[in-house]
């Protein structure tokens, strides 16, 4: 199995202090933990992992479920093998690569990581942007393409776009020829969705949004909303599809009453998302 050394992270003061690898408990306290370092016929060594980001869903979701401690967080790391598995051809040692998961966690000053949870790093991408790539953009192509079944021409309304997915979604879409719209809730996020790709911005904060957007669309509705609160917008959702349009939901706070005649009038469809579903076949091939 396969360590990466974390150096230059970006990480909050209060999970990892940089002199030390650590486990994190539940209350945010730091723990020291071991980490041995085996190698493994189905695992890469990864060293040298420059950055990782701060605490994703994933992470969060784990942290409020208590794990068994001591426990390490972090799954989407950047940086360099330093060596791999007996069995690993796909990479060697000096590869600058990401992951999409690991095993030991990636708040720590190396990480174990599957050789089928790497992929290549661009030269183009320093690590900072590359421990950014994995879920964001992952979890973009699988809502819009393998489970949206998205083509060029067609509309997609983000909304959160100023978040990682959303970001992510609004610059995959646009690149792939679609009609990209956006919902964020400040001026600064607005202009984020807007340098990333998106056609027409919304903020969702404003009350009379929902009747701009019918009004945007000459109220023939949009394709395929990508959703992150499907808790407070679904409803809305259904009455901004067009005829067999989509609400894909990526994520969710909660529970929302819907009336699922809404569904039936244009024969639209909601689809849960989860990357974690993904067969190698799927996401993990592009």
């Amino acid at each position: 199995m396969v360590p990466f050394q974390i150096k230059h992270r970006v990480l909050p003061i209060s999970l990892v202090r940089r002199e030390q690898r650590r486990s994190v408990a539940v209350d945010g306290s730091p723990r020291i933990t071991r980490c041995r370092l085996e190698q493994d016929r189905c695992a890469s060594r990864l060293s040298n992992a420059r950055e990782v980001p701060p605490g994703s869903p994933k992470t969060v979701y784990v942290l409020l479920g208590k794990p068994t401690l001591p426990y390490t967080p972090g799954s989407d790391v950047a940086g360099v093998i330093e060596g791999v598995g007996e069995h690993v051809t796909a990479f060697k040692k000096g590869d600058r690569v990401f992951t999409i998961g690991t095993i030991s966690g990636g708040y720590a000053d190396y990480a174990v990581a599957a050789a089928n949870k790497v992929f290549p790093l661009s030269d183009k991408l320093d690590f900072k942007q590359g421990a950014a790539v994995a879920i964001p953009y992952f979890t973009a192509y699988r809502a819009l393409f393998q489970k949206g079944h998205a083509k060029a021409g067609e509309s997609v309304l983000v909304h959160g776009a100023s978040g990682g997915v959303g970001i992510a979604t609004c610059q995959i879409a646009r690149a792939c020829g679609l009609k990209v719209l956006g919902t964020a809730g400040t001026e600064e996020g607005m202009n984020i969705v807007l340098r990333n790709g998106a056609h027409q911005v919304f903020n969702h904060r404003e009350a009379n949004y929902i009747d701009k957007i019918k009004e945007y669309t000459k109220m023939e509705g949009v394709d395929i909303i990508i959703e992150m609160l499907p808790n407070i917008n679904l409803a809305a959702d259904l009455q901004l599809l067009s005829c067999g349009g989509r609400v894909m939901v990526v994520g969710c706070r909660g529970p929302i009453e819907i009336n699922p005649r809404d569904t039936m009038t244009k024969e639209s469809s909601i689809i849960g998302v989860s990357l974690f579903l993904a067969t190698e076949a799927g996401t993990f091939s592009f």
